[in-house]
């Protein structure tokens, strides 16, 4: 909820400031990604830390240990958010069409994983393999936009050739 609430307010915004992008705006775009991605990783953890408490509000006796899920699940959504953060790249640079090898490929990465997982590691394996599938959408999505559109993701840092 957090992070789609947010990047519902954030993709109006971030459009209207890559009309001329400076490097300035960049940075401050980048700035904003970066506190964001922290808020979220933040909120993940606390709805992690919470759910022990809260479930018995929610469930009955046999779901309270689904709170062992609820990291994994969060975390997931966390990534899933910087994956969010980073699509309005695509759309502006018009392509979207990347999408396709993105999601083909976290699609199988998640079925390779579940198969792995869940004999290893029982019902949570499911989860990490969750959170694995949504780790292969971000990296992708974050390589590729930076390889079509240049952003000052390393603050500062300067690279000699």
């Amino acid at each position: 909820i957090f992070t789609d609430a947010f990047i519902k307010s954030w993709s109006p915004w971030f459009y209207k400031q890559l009309v001329e992008p400076s490097e300035a705006l960049k940075r401050k775009i980048v700035i904003y990604s970066y506190f964001f991605i922290m808020a979220s990783v933040l909120v993940a953890f606390f709805v992690s830390i919470i759910s022990k408490f809260l479930l018995p509000f929610f469930v009955s006796e046999e779901y309270y240990q689904a709170h062992e899920f609820i990291l994994w699940i969060a975390l997931g959504y966390m990534v899933r958010g910087v994956y969010q953060i980073l699509f309005p790249y695509l759309v502006h640079i018009g392509r979207t069409s990347f999408l396709l090898v993105i999601t083909t490929s976290a699609a199988l990465v998640n079925l390779v994983l579940n198969y792995l997982l869940i004999s290893s590691y029982g019902v949570i394996g499911a989860a990490y393999a969750t959170l694995g599938a949504f780790i292969v959408s971000a990296v992708l999505i974050f390589w590729y936009q930076q390889k079509n559109y240049y952003m000052p993701w390393l603050l500062g840092v300067k690279f000699e050739k």
